[in-house]
């Protein structure tokens, strides 16, 4: 590790206790992963269970990423947008409970092959957090048995296209959208699976942040937010400050 890596690691910016703001990173990093370990062990498709093409994330209210862990970077990496698409779309219409699905590239998604989940985390009454899972599906019912169909010309052809959605809906499943949504797919029986998969590791995701919520406080985790924000930025600086000039 560099001299400037090392600084930052001994004087970081961190403005509160430092030992709690590692516990609640850790803490943080720790419930990324367990999401990411449940949606492995429950997936009924090889695609997620043996290759893990997933990503189980968490975010502040503002859409800043605070944890991921065992990941992908095309995934993470936009996930932020995804989570502006759904604040601008819904409003003041999010409540405790809510998942909204979405695999529209034109709304912060990557692609029609990968859907996207979220659910807002509230705690007395405030938005605190966000749970974000990202997972590339089977089929996305494109003219062949695919979910990144080659031979596409345009949007429409890669399959069906999801904007933001609400699939539970206050803690309650829409079983109307989750039967639209498959009765598009092929292999439904597989995709259902991995669909409950996802919004499994999603309410872990949502329960344990309560959780340290309630335990720390909404003031200490806005708090730790901006500081975790912070630390990453030091740290990142210092690491392409150690770069030696050149070409």
């Amino acid at each position: 590790m560099s001299d400037a890596v090392n600084r930052v690691e001994h004087q970081h910016p961190v403005k509160s206790d430092a030992i709690r703001f590692s516990v609640l990173m850790n803490r943080l990093n720790s419930i990324a992963l367990e999401m990411s370990v449940a949606l492995g062990n429950t997936a009924f498709s090889e695609l997620l269970s043996l290759t893990h093409d997933f990503s189980c994330c968490i975010y502040d209210a503002k859409g800043r990423q605070l944890a991921v862990m065992d990941a992908l970077p095309i995934h993470t990496n936009s996930m932020h947008l995804f989570l502006e698409k759904i604040a601008e779309y819904f409003g003041e219409a999010l409540y405790p409970g809510d998942i909204i699905a979405c695999n529209d590239p034109y709304s912060g998604n990557t692609h029609n092959g990968d859907l996207a989940m979220a659910s807002p985390v509230f705690v007395d009454g405030e938005h605190m957090l966000w749970v974000a899972v990202r997972a590339h599906q089977l089929d996305v019912g494109a003219p062949v048995p695919h979910s990144s169909y080659g031979g596409a010309e345009d949007i429409w052809q890669e399959g069906l296209t999801i904007p933001p959605v609400k699939i539970y809906e206050k803690g309650v499943a829409r079983q109307d959208v989750i039967d639209f949504y498959l009765a598009n797919l092929r292999w439904r029986d597989r995709l259902h699976g991995d669909l409950k998969a996802q919004v499994g590791a999603t309410l872990i995701g949502v329960r344990k942040l309560e959780e340290i919520c309630r335990r720390y406080g909404n003031e200490v985790m806005r708090s730790f937010a901006d500081e975790a924000i912070d630390y990453a930025a030091a740290r990142t600086a210092a690491a392409l400050g150690s770069i030696p000039s050149g070409v």
